[in-house]
């Protein structure tokens, strides 16, 4: 076995073969030569999101279309083994709205990982969409499907984080943009009179966590809490959070979530007869530095949302 492999198996990361999921033939976790790449079982499809850090893409395996996060230059094996660390915290994960690890490889130093569901959008996309429905003067059905799915998600997503934190993990960096909407088809009986058939087509859909490679894993409750510098988003971090001396643990997560718990509010505000004056991203100016976060103007925001 390679010393990639004995790694993968002395840090539980590597499944037994009666529970791995064998999509490369090679096993859950593969290796293969810089001359092997056409050897590799899967399709590019599109391409998802490029940052300086990683390229995103929807890829085929079989029939099966997954998410592939490619970290394009991995020098060392230490910095390899870093950024596995996000596939041994998904695998310990498994919740219906929360990504799903299907396995990784690597090849010229590049580290690959499988992803399922491909989403359509981030929440962030889809609140602004759902946003520009509302400014519609005439209100109707398909327009406002989106705001009435959205009243879904407000549970899914607490029911998964409520199981994040049960397996003693932090996510630290829920905002909409980590958040997946996976838009299904759906065949549903119909009576409305906007339709000529008894049968119409209508769009279900799904949000799902994603983004865990800041996540932190813990042996138990009192491990999470932690203090010093730490990444975050400034828009959605928790007070404690900003101010690296202040102890924070899974609290941190449940302000961030509710964070875009208010921009969810604000979209379904809008089909309201008494839509709200202001609106959040106004409320999110820091006074005192001008900087965009919902703890800088914590005041201001409690009282817009206690006036919905």
């Amino acid at each position: 076995a390679s010393e990639w492999k004995v790694f993968l198996q002395d840090d539980d990361i590597q499944p037994d073969y009666l529970n791995e999921q064998n999509w490369s033939g090679r096993g859950q976790h593969a290796e293969y030569e810089p001359n092997e790449e056409d050897q590799i079982p899967l399709q590019h499809e599109r391409e998802i999101s490029v940052t300086d850090k990683t390229k995103i893409d929807s890829v085929r395996c079989r029939r099966i279309r997954l998410a592939r996060k490619t970290i394009p230059w991995i020098p060392t094996l230490a910095k390899r083994k870093l950024a596995i660390q996000e596939v041994k915290l998904l695998q310990k994960l498994n919740h219906a709205h929360i990504i799903r690890v299907v396995g990784s490889y690597t090849i010229n130093r590049q580290l690959s990982i499988l992803l399922y569901p491909v989403a359509d959008e981030d929440l962030a996309t889809y609140i602004k969409r759902t946003c520009e429905f509302g400014k519609l003067k005439h209100f109707d059905i398909s327009s406002a499907r989106g705001a009435i799915t959205m009243v879904q998600f407000f549970a899914c997503l607490a029911n998964a984080l409520q199981y994040i934190h049960s397996q003693n993990v932090r996510h630290r960096d829920i905002k909409p943009k980590n958040i997946l909407v996976k838009r299904m088809l759906n065949r549903i009986e119909s009576e409305t009179p906007y339709q000529d058939t008894s049968l119409w087509q209508n769009y279900v859909y799904k949000v799902y966590i994603t983004d865990f490679d800041i996540s932190r894993a813990y042996k138990t409750p009192d491990d999470a809490e932690t203090e010093g510098p730490t990444a975050y988003t400034r828009i959605y971090a928790a007070p404690e959070v900003i101010d690296h001396y202040d102890k924070r643990s899974f609290p941190s997560d449940v302000f961030s979530l509710g964070c875009c718990f208010a921009e969810m509010l604000e979209v379904l505000a809008r089909y309201s007869s008494h839509p709200p004056l202001k609106t959040l991203q106004w409320l999110q100016i820091d006074p005192e530095s001008g900087r965009r976060s919902y703890q800088g103007n914590l005041e201001a925001v409690q009282k817009w949302v206690g006036n919905l």
